[in-house]
């Protein structure tokens, strides 16, 4: 987080204070992508950071302007518009972006609980 891209991004963490129809840039590894055959060919995206998972939708419109980040990538920054309705928060993908060859140079680090 402390060099760019990733150092103007927010943390899944920080999303709560931002409010309502924010801009917003985020960073994450991808969990889960879904799209139900109920939901119009709207995407859903997991992406999870240090501090939680964020719920990214992803229009179509969009899906086809970035597809092949939106696909394969597995390390992803994504600008976009925060929506908050009744404590849910959801980000709407105005752009994706595949980081995933910074996965290597990443610090990683962990702790051994005996």
């Amino acid at each position: 987080r402390n060099r760019p891209p990733f150092d103007r991004c927010k943390r899944h963490a920080d999303l709560p204070a931002l409010g309502n129809n924010r801009f917003v840039r985020i960073a994450g590894l991808v969990t889960c992508r879904q799209r139900p055959g109920s939901a119009s060919g709207v995407l859903f995206l997991t992406l999870e950071d240090e501090t939680g998972s964020s719920n990214i939708v992803v229009w179509q419109r969009t899906q086809q302007q970035f597809r092949r980040a939106l696909m394969s990538g597995q390390l992803l920054l994504i600008n976009g518009t925060l929506e908050t309705r009744d404590n849910v928060i959801h980000i709407i993908a105005g752009g994706l972006y595949d980081y995933s060859h910074e996965l290597q140079s990443l610090q990683v680090t962990s702790h051994d609980f005996h």
